[in-house]
Parts: C-alpha cells; sequence; structure tokens
C-alpha cells in the first residue's frame, strides 16, 4: 500500500494545481501616506533604515566580541589598550552555501558551536554568534537564516528536539521519496549500454522496440517505485488515456529511456534515507489531506489576484517541516518576524537571503547574473544595473516609478499591499531549484511524440509547462520561476545602464539563490555600507560525491575578477602607502607601496578547485584576504561603462577594507555528511550526527589553538587600519602584532 501512496502522492501534487477552493483571504490593502517615492536608489546608502536601525545593536556585539577576545587571550597582548584605540566597531558576518537539508543541519551545527546557550560552548567558541552582525543563505543555507530568524532565535541545541519547531522526520514532500542524482548521467549511460540491440518492429507508424519483460511507461514508474506489476514475460501494460487499464504493447525506445531516467532520480540504491514511523502509517486520506491543506493555501494568494508558481507551494511545505508552528500559517510575513522579540532587541543577527533574477527568455552566467536580496526591511539589488531597493512590507503593491498606482481622493494618500512578503514563499524563493527537476524532465519530454509522452505531457501541463513556455513571457506559463508580480521597480525612469530588462517588464521571474553556480552568498557582505571586518562562509556545496571542491567558488571569482563584466564591478582602492604584511617581523615599518594601479576587487584571490584538492584545502578552514596589497587582483574596468550613470555612486570604495574571509568546507570530521541535496527527510539520529558535524567544522574539530587564532582574525583588519595609518590612534608608532597572531596566520592564510 506504502508503495502506491509515492504515485498517489506524485498525482495529488499535480492535481491540486488546478482544483480550486473556497479560502479566506490573508493579503490587504494599507493605506500610508507617500512622502517620497518608495524605491530606494543607490544600495550603498541602503540601509538607510536596514543599518541605522541595526547600528544600535553593534554595542551588544562589540561586548561579546571583548568577552571571545578574553576569555581566549592572545598571548602577551594589551587587550584593554587596544580595544580602547579601536576606531570602529568590529562587524562579523556567517554565509551559508546551499545544499538542502545537509547544508542546513550543518550550518545548524555551526550556529550551535559559536553560541553561548549552548552546554559546554564557553569551552570553545562559544559566544561567536551573539557577536555575529549579520548571517546570511542561499537555497538551503537560507533554510537556516529563515528558521533561525521566524523562529525567534531559538538555541539550536533546543530546537533539534523540538517536534513543535523542525519536522524533518518526515518527508518534505509527503510521499515523494528521497532520491541522489549525483550518479543519474551515470545511472543512464549504464541502462542504455545494457540494453540489447533488440529486433525493430512497425506499429501504429512508429518505430518501438521490443523488449520482453520490459514493460511499458507507467509500469516502468510503477517498479521504480518497487511495484511489480503482474505480467507474463511476453505481456506489459501500457497506458491508456493516464488510465492504469493493462494492454498488450511493447515499450519504446524512448519509453526505455524514460523508465531509465526516471529511475536515475528515485533509484532505490540511492535511498539511505530510514523512513520514520510516522510517515509508514501515513494513509492515502492523510496524504491527500496533506496536499489539498497546500493548495488551499495557496488558493489564497490566487484569489487575492497574484500570479502562483510551484514556489507558492514548495514554500507551503517547506514551513512544515523548517518553522516553529507559530509561523507555519500562510500569513506569516517576514514583516510580522521583525516584531519578534530577539529581533528587536538586536539578539539575532541580522539575516539575509539571496535570489537570482532571471529572464525565462534567456540565461545568464556567474559573470553578468543579476543577484537580488531579501531582508527584513528590503528587497532589491547592489548590482549597477539595479542598484535599488523597496521596503519588502510594499512587495505586491502595484508601482509606477517607484509610486503606487492606486490612488485615493487625496493626493497624498496611496494604496499598497502588504502581505506578499510571506516568509514561506520568500524562503521558497531562495531555493526553488526543486523546481527545475520537473522542469528538466519535461524538456527531455517535449520532443517525443510517443501515445506515452503525449500522456505525461498532459500531466506536466497540470503545472503549466507547455512546449512553447520557453518563448513567451507570460507568468502563466513559467510556474517553475519564483514570480514577484507586479515588479516594484517596473517605470524606473532613473535606470542604470542595462537596467532596461528589470524596469519594461511588469513581473520579475526569480531562481534559486545558487542556480547561477554562484553557491554561497558573498555579495551582500561585499557592500561597503554594511562595514563587514570578517566574513565566515560555509560550503556545504555539492560539488563532488556531495562534497564541496571550490567550483561554487570559482563561479564568485569569475565574476568578481572579470575586466569585461556588462556589470559595474565593485573595487576600493589602499592610501599611497601600504606598508605590506610583515611575514618576517612584529612591526610596520618602511614598506613602500606605488599606488599608480590601485583598484582592487573587493573579492580575493581564492585557489581553483585542482588547487583545493590537491591541497586538502576543503579539510581545514583558511583565511583569504590576509594581505591587502597581494591577495587581491588589480581591476582593468571596461572603459564602456560610465561611474555616472543615472542613479549610481560610484562602486569606488576609498580606503575601504574588504572583510577577511575564513572558509569552512563539509567534510567528515565525525560523521560521513555528504548526504543528497535531495535527502528529503532525516531520521533524529541522522539529524544529530550532522549537527554534530557542522560543530566540529566550524571550531576545527574543538582546537583551542584555532579558538585563539579566531580572535586574531577578529582583529585583524583592525591591525591593517593602524597598518595603512587610518588609525589615528597609532600614526608614528612601533605597534607590533602578536607574534602568536604572525603565527595563525602563517599557518592559515591562503597566498596566490
Amino acid at each position: 500500500m506504502k508503495l502506491y501512496q509515492s504515485i498517489f502522492a506524485c498525482i495529488a501534487l499535480m492535481t491540486i494545481l488546478v482544483l480550486g477552493g473556497k479560502v479566506r483571504h490573508n493579503q490587504s490593502n494599507i493605506p500610508y501616506i507617500i512622502s517620497d517615492n518608495l524605491v530606494n536608489f543607490n544600495g550603498n546608502s541602503i540601509g538607510t533604515k536596514s543599518n541605522r536601525i541595526w547600528n544600535l545593536s553593534t554595542r551588544i556585539t562589540e561586548d561579546s566580541i571583548q568577552q571571545l577576545l578574553f576569555k581566549h587571550k592572545i598571548p602577551g597582548f594589551d587587550y584593554e589598550k587596544f580595544l580602547y584605540n579601536k576606531v570602529k566597531h568590529t562587524r562579523i558576518a556567517l554565509a551559508f552555501s546551499g545544499g538542502g537539508f545537509r547544508s542546513m543541519l550543518l550550518g545548524a551545527g555551526v550556529l550551535q558551536a559559536y553560541d553561548i546557550r549552548s552546554p559546554n560552548s564557553s569551552n570553545n567558541l562559544g559566544g561567536l554568534l551573539q557577536a555575529t552582525s549579520y548571517i546570511g543563505g542561499i537555497s538551503g543555507g537560507s533554510w537556516l537564516v529563515m528558521s533561525n530568524f521566524i523562529g525567534d532565535f531559538q538555541p539550536i541545541f533546543q530546537v533539534k528536539d523540538d517536534s513543535k519547531s523542525w519536522g524533518m522526520n518526515k518527508q518534505l514532500l509527503e510521499g515523494i521519496p528521497s532520491f541522489n542524482p549525483s550518479t543519474f548521467q551515470e545511472n543512464i549511460v549504464l541502462e542504455e549500454e545494457n540494453i540489447d540491440s533488440p529486433e525493430t518492429i512497425q506499429l501504429n507508424d512508429k518505430k518501438v522496440v521490443e523488449e520482453e519483460g520490459k514493460g511499458s511507461v507507467i509500469n516502468g514508474i510503477l517498479g521504480l517505485f518497487g511495484i511489480k506489476p503482474d505480467m507474463t514475460s511476453n505481456q506489459a501494460t501500457k497506458p491508456n488515456n493516464l488510465n492504469l487499464n493493462k494492454k498488450a504493447g511493447n515499450s519504446t525506445n524512448v519509453e526505455t529511456f524514460f523508465i531509465s531516467l526516471v529511475k536515475s532520480f528515485f533509484s532505490k540504491s540511492n535511498q539511505t534515507v530510514e523512513k520514520s514511523k510516522e510517515e509508514k502509517g501515513t494513509s492515502l486520506k492523510e496524504m491527500f489531506s496533506y496536499y489539498k491543506e497546500l493548495q488551499i493555501e495557496v488558493r489564497d494568494k490566487r484569489k487575492a489576484g497574484f500570479h502562483i508558481s510551484l514556489t507558492d507551494y514548495w514554500g507551503r511545505a517547506l514551513a512544515r517541516r523548517i518553522f516553529p508552528q507559530s509561523a507555519r500559517t500562510p500569513g506569516a510575513t517576514i514583516t510580522a518576524g521583525t516584531l519578534l522579540r530577539s529581533f528587536r532587541n538586536w539578539e539575532q543577527p541580522f539575516p539575509v537571503i539571496c535570489s537570482i533574477e532571471r529572464s525565462p527568455l534567456g540565461t545568464e552566467s556567474s559573470k553578468d547574473s543579476h543577484l537580488f536580496e531579501f531582508t527584513p526591511f528590503e528587497f532589491g539589488s547592489w548590482d549597477s544595473y539595479l542598484n535599488a531597493f523597496i521596503p519588502i512590507k510594499y512587495l505586491g503593491s502595484s508601482l509606477l516609478n517607484g509610486v503606487s498606482t492606486h490612488k485615493t481622493e487625496n493626493e497624498n494618500i496611496s494604496i499598497c499591499i502588504s502581505g506578499f512578503d510571506s516568509v514561506s514563499f520568500v524562503t521558497g524563493t531562495s531555493s526553488s531549484l526543486f523546481n527545475h527537476v520537473f522542469v528538466y524532465l519535461y524538456k527531455l519530454l517535449v520532443d517525443v511524440k510517443s501515445d506515452a509522452t503525449i500522456a505525461l505531457e498532459s500531466i506536466l501541463k497540470a503545472f503549466g509547462l507547455s512546449s512553447e513556455y520557453r518563448r513567451l513571457k507570460n507568468p502563466r506559463v513559467h510556474p517553475d520561476y519564483a514570480l514577484y508580480s507586479p515588479n516594484p521597480f517596473y517605470g524606473l525612469t532613473d535606470v542604470p545602464f542595462n537596467g532596461a530588462r528589470i524596469t519594461e517588464s511588469p513581473d520579475i521571474y526569480l531562481v534559486d539563490g545558487g542556480d547561477d553556480g554562484q553557491n554561497i552568498p558573498f555579495q551582500p557582505f561585499l557592500q561597503k555600507s554594511r562595514e563587514i571586518d570578517l566574513l565566515l562562509t560555509y560550503d556545504m556545496t555539492a560539488d563532488l560525491n556531495n562534497y564541496p571542491n571550490g567550483t561554487t567558488i570559482q563561479a564568485t571569482v569569475d565574476r568578481y575578477h572579470n575586466n569585461k563584466s556588462s556589470i559595474l564591478l565593485p573595487y576600493f582602492t589602499l592610501p599611497p602607502t601600504l606598508f605590506s604584511f610583515p611575514s618576517n617581523t612584529t612591526t610596520f615599518k618602511d614598506k613602500n607601496y606605488n599606488s599608480t594601479q590601485n583598484k582592487k576587487s573587493v573579492l580575493p584571490y581564492f585557489p581553483t578547485p585542482q588547487e583545493i584538492v590537491e591541497d586538502n584545502l576543503n579539510q581545514r578552514p583558511i583565511f583569504l584576504g590576509c594581505d591587502l596589497q597581494t591577495d587581491y587582483p588589480t581591476l582593468q574596468l571596461n572603459q564602456n561603462l560610465s561611474l555616472n550613470s543615472p542613479g549610481i555612486e560610484k562602486n569606488y570604495y576609498e580606503h575601504f577594507l574588504p572583510p577577511l574571509i575564513i572558509h569552512f568546507s563539509n567534510a567528515d570530521y565525525s560523521y560521513k555528511s555528504n548526504t543528497s541535496t535531495f535527502q528529503l527527510s532525516y531520521t533524529n539520529e541522522e539529524m544529530h550526527n550532522m549537527i554534530e558535524n557542522g560543530s566540529n567544522i566550524a571550531t576545527n574539530m574543538n582546537s583551542s589553538y584555532f579558538t585563539t587564532c579566531m580572535n586574531c582574525a577578529i582583529l585583524k583588519r583592525e591591525f591593517d587600519r593602524i597598518q595603512l595609518n587610518i588609525n589615528p590612534n597609532y600614526i608614528d608608532s612601533n605597534f607590533a602584532i602578536p607574534s602568536f597572531c604572525l603565527t595563525c596566520f602563517r599557518e592559515f592564510c591562503w597566498h596566490r
């Protein structure tokens, strides 16, 4: 019975997209007084609200940093004098990659290790989380970020054992099995190689292949779920108008290929998840109720007049597994989350999650993709093609050139929409990779013209996927994208170069934050206005055998180090005199630097995937950007891009010091943690082991030496400000970097 439930779940998931239902609306229109254009141009000053409010948290983070420094003292270092003479508060950010539940659970281990509230954390880096100003995520990393945000910063050690907070022991999608696509192509090749050269016969004017015992497409699908249809070695079943009635027939080449294709996704050999007792007991009635509930919750948005997409359903499914019960309702919004106690009291880091704008009519590589971000206050992009933000609470409002089109009799009052910023929809947007599974399958079928594939095409069209979908720019035929309609940036007049695609479209199409290959959210934390001093990045990507090897980092390097970029790349400059980082001495003296070509990328050099693998750099933390002179490439800016384009302040960050980056990679510190991105449930034991491994990654296996080295990393940019004479309290001094820190930098800093 359980085996048929998987098939039923697929049918139910497709059916809910076209079924109706009478539900209560949670979108609402609210009047507000317009004092200015809603769109905030020039991302370098964003924050107008974000930074103004979050600056108030620095007193909390700075106190936590001081506690860390005094708890794990750097030998021979006068903390009190140094901290008294600092010129700015230190800001730390955490950035988590995509990777489904794998990334979320390993990232949860990182938070647990850095949280002073966790048992025994004070022995190592406990308190670092309280010292952190920002936390960002993409895809699976965004699940952690938003769960932490909407869960009111509940400690991980409590969340992981609280059934009312997480529900990972149940399948993320009821009835849909976990699968591992890492051997996808290999499985297809093996299947095809095992097919003999059978006799070709003619049937209904179509060439088909006679393969005894193989069965038809539908039987193949049933078989991959473990269902063995009744048939003799010379008989097979064939679909008849989407019914499962038996009928004599034979498999075609295409049908056999499709069976191999789907088998590669759902191969039982790839399923390592032990089904929970709750899931084993799920009845067909309960399963239908589950999908019907998703449909009802999403229909509310459709009834309010908005386009819906797969991401709406996906977000509602996510909410049931990663959010606390109090935040699982369809009406839970990001704006409402700002009223939570931990957020209002600046106890939790400021959350940022990322997505990519992509036209259905074209594609971009990581070099010129359009990166967007969501925060509790704003939605928009730092990139030069737009460089603008809108208050997130007004998403869903119809705007023209930043002003609401819904006027009232009072010319100073217009009508805007609230409630569009559903926390589940936004979280689903950053992790909409799963939508591509359906699209990928469909693209392989659209050119096939057999009875079986026509039947399957009819099913897939329930998702709105048609063979014309790539040629039409209409939200109704692109449900694989997260649809943000109406476009809040529509009709902007002061648009930068290359921004017309955004401002001339009534809709914005967003996809998974790692869709362009950049699977770690560097972008939000390389901006001058956020003033990040230390960026901790966690790569939980599945580059090779579900482990990271630096491929995703290379995509970001290709973007930021591209001298022919169509996007105005941010860069920084250093003072005319730079005292190079002393490798053999402990004082800064007489290190002159010629600054005639001093336009540096804000992203340092990274090791290549080959270097990472050969030197085992994915088995330990590495420091990047230690030397401001040699670790950052000099940019030869594209002369075709005007720095004085409308709406753009020069991306010229004078005397801005980009953050030191500490990069961590998923590795088996205490548990084999290369689970599939598409493993859709975890037992309690698996969850605990993954979290523990994440904690060990974060602390370099609870190393006390590394803990003290982290204090050196926290202070590194302040050391550099002294080095560059930016700190007036140390001009003409003989300040010396502690010898312990120099040893740490020699061990952990990577140089090209």
